[in-house]
């Protein structure tokens, strides 16, 4: 079965609307540091100019079990750094790791994390390249969040994964960057449907 193809006109049916699979969240607000403020718009967040962090508000609620992030085509200030995510006011307990490879040639490698106080979810990347995607699972549920991606930048691929086991009902998130800051690109939010 495919996915459902409206045209001009069309009548949408309760039954259309429940085969849609990812809706996006569109009330997110936005705080950002450094540089100039990120702003939010029908749910899509445009990143300022030389953020440091930017954090996502009223991403997440009892509405969606599961949901998908992507950050896309940021400019860095350099490449090289990883790029973190933190949930709500969690400072403690995330578990993961994150694998890289280099395709101009350099060593491939993976970073752990064994009760750090974030996780990375990719690398920096200069000339609006620095992008992931990550699914998330039970962001808002008092129980173990458990995460997933992919990303590129600056020549740097991979992908990433781990856990928050706080039991925290989370609402938002935070992406900041090792060194330096990034700028421009958007970040969306969805929440795949039940």
């Amino acid at each position: 079965m495919g996915y459902p193809t409206f045209n001009v006109g069309d009548v949408l049916t309760a039954a259309d609307m429940n085969a849609v699979g990812l809706w996006r969240i569109t009330n997110c607000t936005v705080s950002s540091a450094g540089g100039t403020a990120a702003t939010a718009s029908n749910g899509v967040i445009t990143i300022g100019t030389g953020n440091t962090s930017v954090t996502v508000n009223n991403a997440f609620s009892s509405l969606y079990d599961n949901y998908r992030i992507e950050f896309a085509n940021s400019d860095a200030t350099g490449n090289g750094n990883f790029m973190y995510l933190a949930f709500g006011a969690a400072n403690t307990q995330y578990y993961g790791s994150i694998y890289f490879d280099n395709f101009n040639g350099a060593s491939t490698g993976s970073t752990r994390r064994d009760n750090s106080t974030f996780m990375e979810v990719g690398v920096s990347g200069t000339d609006n390249n620095t992008s992931f995607a990550m699914d998330i699972h039970s962001p808002n549920i008092a129980t173990t969040t458990t995460f997933h991606g992919t990303y590129f930048g600056g020549g740097w691929s991979g992908w990433f994964g781990g856990q928050q086991l706080s039991n925290t009902q989370f609402t938002s998130f935070t992406i900041s960057i090792q060194a330096g800051s990034f700028s421009g690109g958007t970040i969306r939010v969805y929440g795949y449907r039940n």
